[in-house]
């Protein structure tokens, strides 16, 4: 379930010349019962602010009953969580954009403990509760090796940067280097001392860092020879180690302690540390923020340490149970939480996303005549109404901002609009104390038509001709402002990529706070191409049907109601196999030559025929797609690749994702218009 709190809107009275007051509620926070284990550190309060809105703080997602989830960790590309849980032999298969169990898979052995991915996101390495390491091939989401048991307690495994090797930690001091294909222990080293929990290499994956109550020692990742070690003042026990993007910093949890910290790997200087919880598990860390996040089993929280103050934060995300992993998604920048709770008490059955904070840009409101009501609205995600804010604010020039009393909710109303509203621009601010981060929406204003004068004579009564609206493109010329980090005004396609958007046809891939990212340049899955073509074409009260034409996308999966509706719309016939349905590969990259075949079906031109010349040198008659692609030039959607004194269109060359862009750009602008 997503935890939200009910919209609330502020009223403004004429351009905000006076305050008509707002009713705010604070939302109620769960009770959490004091945990058995004393520690001398205060469970926080969480601050209270004046201010309610809607917002989607949190996702909790239901695993199983008392199956007590362990880890939880995201894909690369930020769309699939993997779940392992302490009860039951399967791996669950999280769709991270709707946050549900889209499938799983059986273990060897019951008791999945944690999860590590290969550098190339291909792989799953799931430690299992007999020792014995799970291969899984997560393109097909199969297991496909067992690898022996080379060690007891495993606490931690890494993949080298080439796949060639992992590396394993053991409570008591284990090292092992193993073939990750075969399992063979290739090198082996026993450290002093106990309680190792966590392992990582250094920026260039030449040496180990390995955390334990010793501190941190560094290893040769070559023969696991000892190169130096590091005592860290104020930590008993390093219970993990993570980067975020700076190699000379590397986060660290106290899982004996009640410390997050940040240290130098190179130096073992002891950059930054805070006090936050006890004991302090797993953490991550964020560089541009200065802060490290970490989750408190014993009182049910993930909290976080402002690091350039030294202080924790009061605010703190609550979880159904015991929080016994925490990780993040590469792609939007949530928190991933394992709750598995207390095999002697109460026992976890959910795993939680902590969604990253972020406000929609209110859009601008065009009136018809003064006098109107004006309602802006944004859109709110990971922001705490109990303690985070949001402000409405007004400015003149678009450059100094002033807070418009009361206005705190998700909305703003500018009642009976005045001429003088018409100069103001309006904005939100936000701000949140849990994530330590802060921002604004972009800027909007409201509308009105340009007065008319009247005319000096008096024409005669002329009865005006009917005139049908002139046809033409919408959402054009593109706006001054760009919509997307990785689009700039100065770039190809920037005029195709930003009406994609406006349009509603492409909302980017969120990265809170800031704007969300288009890459222009990556090629364009098939499930991709298949959104787009639905949100262009597909009627609004579509239903997917219960069972699926292809036999590799299932009710559930990402995208499978676009990818059915382009199979009922007769846009894709996916690739045959020997028996049984058909295949879509929704992960592959789209070629050219499909996209060509997907818009020529889409609009089916009457009597086209191709011409016996092709006006492509690649392309000949009698080859497939010929004719598609034939029709696509005359129609000037595509102009082809100048290669010397000829035109080529490249049919098996991958379709980037500005290259589409311009595609349906053309094909409704031009040749719909």
């Amino acid at each position: 379930m997503s935890l939200m709190q009910p919209r609330a809107r502020t009223s403004v009275r004429a351009g905000l010349r006076a305050a008509l007051g707002a009713t705010v509620a604070v939302a109620l926070l769960p009770s959490l019962a004091m945990p058995a284990l004393a520690t001398t550190e205060e469970r926080p309060v969480d601050p209270r602010t004046a201010t309610v809105f809607t917002s989607q703080v949190q996702t909790n997602i239901f695993i199983g009953s008392e199956l007590q989830p362990s880890d939880f960790k995201s894909t690369l590309d930020g769309l699939t969580g993997l779940v392992t849980t302490r009860v039951g032999a399967e791996l669950f298969f999280v769709d991270l954009p709707s946050a549900t169990v889209a499938s799983s898979i059986a273990l060897p052995a019951p008791g999945g403990d944690f999860i590590a991915l290969s550098p190339d996101g291909a792989s799953a390495f799931v430690v299992l509760s007999d020792y014995r390491i799970a291969v899984i091939d997560l393109a097909t989401r199969t297991l496909r090796a067992t690898l022996p048991l080379v060690m007891p307690n495993p606490h931690r495994l890494i993949i080298s940067a080439d796949s060639s090797a992992l590396y394993m930690i053991g409570l008591s001091g284990e090292v092992a280097k193993v073939d990750p294909a075969t399992g063979e222990v290739l090198v082996s080293a026993q450290l002093a001392g106990i309680n190792y929990h966590s392992i990582n290499f250094t920026a260039a994956g030449t040496e180990l860092i390995v955390g334990g109550q010793e501190g941190m020692v560094v290893l040769s990742s070559t023969d696991l020879s000892l190169i130096r070690s590091h005592k860290l003042a104020g930590f008993h026990s390093l219970g993990d180690m993570v980067f975020d993007a700076d190699p000379e910093r590397l986060y660290i949890s106290d899982s004996s302690g009640s410390r997050l910290g940040v240290v130098n790997p190179t130096t073992g200087e002891l950059i930054a540390s805070s006090t936050v919880g006890s004991p302090m598990a797993r953490v991550v860390g964020s560089d541009a923020r200065n802060r490290a996040y970490g989750n408190v089993p014993y009182w049910d929280m993930i909290m976080s340490a402002d690091l350039a103050t030294g202080k924790r934060s009061e605010a703190y995300r609550a979880t159904p149970t015991a929080p016994f992993s925490l990780g993040t998604n590469p792609a939007t920048g949530d928190l991933l939480s394992a709750n598995g709770g207390w095999s002697n008490g109460v026992k976890g059955s959910t795993v939680s996303i902590i969604h990253a904070p972020a406000v929609t840009d209110p859009s601008d409101v065009n009136i018809a005549e003064l006098g109107e009501d004006v309602v802006f609205t944004t859109e709110v995600t990971g922001i705490k109404p109990s303690s985070g804010k949001l402000q409405w604010q007004s400015s003149e020039n678009g450059t100094d901002w002033t807070d418009i009393e009361g206005a705190t909710g998700d909305e703003l109303l500018v009642e009976q609009t005045i001429e003088s509203d018409l100069v103001l621009s309006y904005r939100v601010s936000w701000s949140d104390p849990f994530w330590g981060a802060s921002g604004s929406s972009a800027a909007v204003r409201i509308i009105a038509p340009a007065p008319v004068d009247p005319p000096t004579v008096t024409p005669p009564t002329v009865e005006p001709p009917v005139v049908d609206p002139p046809k033409g493109p919408v959402c054009t010329p593109a706006r001054k402002s760009p919509v997307f980090a990785d689009v700039a005004l100065t770039q190809k396609f920037y005029t195709e990529i930003d009406w994609m958007h406006c349009m509603k046809l492409s909302t980017g891939t969120r990265q809170p706070p800031a704007k969300p990212l288009y890459k222009p340049m990556d090629n364009l899955s098939r499930e991709a191409m298949a959104a787009f073509m639905f949100r262009l074409e597909a009627p609004k009260n579509y239903t997917a049907p219960k069972v699926s034409p292809f036999a590799d996308v299932k009710p559930g999966d990402a995208f499978y109601t676009q990818i059915a509706w382009m199979w009922e719309a007769k846009l894709s016939t996916g690739t045959a196999q020997a028996s049984g349905k058909p295949l879509f590969k929704p992960k592959e990259s789209l070629s050219r030559e499909a996209m060509a075949a997907f818009i020529y079906r889409l609009e089916s031109p009457k009597k086209y025929t191709a011409p016996k010349v092709s006006p492509m040198a690649d392309m000949k008659p009698g080859m497939k797609f010929y004719k598609e692609i034939s029709w696509m030039y005359s129609e000037k959607l595509t102009t082809g690749n100048k290669v010397g004194n000829t035109k080529e269109f490249w049919p098996k060359n991958k379709l980037s994702r500005e290259a589409m862009a311009a595609f349906i750009y053309r094909l409704v602008t031009d040749y719909r218009a």
